[in-house]
């Protein structure tokens, strides 16, 4: 049987479906009751109906009396009680099982192998047609030849082949597809360059801050004192899910106005930042 150390207080972990669950009394005192085993039971007691049957069971157990039914809690089934319990330590132990809640789901998140990459969907497969459709009216490309070289450079027999993880590559590449030969010579115009610099940068900060915020959430969510707050935040949420796609049709037309005014180099350096901020 594996163990965790909690302080200075080491618990049994028990495999149950795969998740990881602690005996009664063991929590009992790595929350730092005298009474370990009468203190937890009637601290679950008056909070029972908050508990469901995915935070706590009674299972037959092997202990040094013999087997016996014993009591035990799901890592969350712990967290409530950390959040029930008023000892001094009951607010470090919520903070050390929400530690090992997020290793749990990390190591589950890698180990979920899928048996093939998922493709785009009909909504960015859309996305992909109005940049064609854009670079198409750009360059006067036509459709045929864009979406051969599209399909040729990601190596897939149709274009709703292309991998999500290919996506945001896939737009920028047809947003700064150009001619073979290009023959009219390149106008520019003054633009303050250090402005719009500024500006990407400033775009690709919220666009940081707006990948943050469903962390922000689950981390809220389980809190119940801050359940007004997440819930606002989940509606904030939503409201920038809908956004995402306006989001990233700006960043692509932006990017096309700005190939015809900019110096190579800088209109290089801005794609670069561009890059980074096409959703995924």
């Amino acid at each position: 049987m594996t163990t965790l150390t909690f302080q200075n207080t080491t618990l049994s972990v028990i495999d149950q479906n795969n998740q990881k669950w602690m005996p009664a009394l063991e929590v009992g005192r790595a929350l730092g009751y005298k009474n370990p085993s009468s203190d937890i039971s009637k601290l679950y007691e008056r909070n029972k109906d908050e508990f469901t049957p995915s935070m706590t069971a009674i299972i037959d157990m092997d202990t040094a009396s013999g087997m016996q039914k014993v009591r035990i809690f799901s890592l969350r089934g712990c967290w409530l009680l950390g959040m029930r319990s008023h000892t001094k330590v009951a607010k470090d132990f919520r903070k050390w099982v929400l530690d090992i809640l997020d290793k749990e789901v990390l190591q589950n998140n890698q180990q979920i192998a899928p048996l093939a990459e998922p493709t785009i969907t009909a909504e960015e497969q859309n996305m992909l047609q109005n940049a064609v459709k854009a670079t198409h009216e750009r360059t006067k490309l036509s459709y045929g030849e864009i979406w051969a070289r599209t399909k040729n450079k990601f190596r897939v027999a149709e274009y709703k082949q292309i991998k999500c993880s290919d996506l945001r590559d896939a737009l920028i590449y047809v947003a700064s597809m150009q001619p073979a030969c290009i023959d009219r010579p390149r106008q520019t115009i003054n633009v303050d360059w250090f402005n719009m610099m500024n500006f990407a940068l400033l775009l690709k900060q919220y666009h940081r801050f707006t990948k943050d915020l469903p962390h922000i959430h689950t981390y809220l969510s389980a809190l119940p004192e801050h359940s007004a707050m997440a819930g606002l935040l989940k509606n904030h949420l939503t409201e920038m899910k809908n956004n995402d796609r306006l989001f990233t049709d700006s960043i692509l037309s932006l990017s096309e106005i700005s190939n015809h005014f900019l110096p190579q180099d800088q209109w290089k350096s801005l794609m670069r930042i561009f890059s980074e901020m096409i959703v995924e």
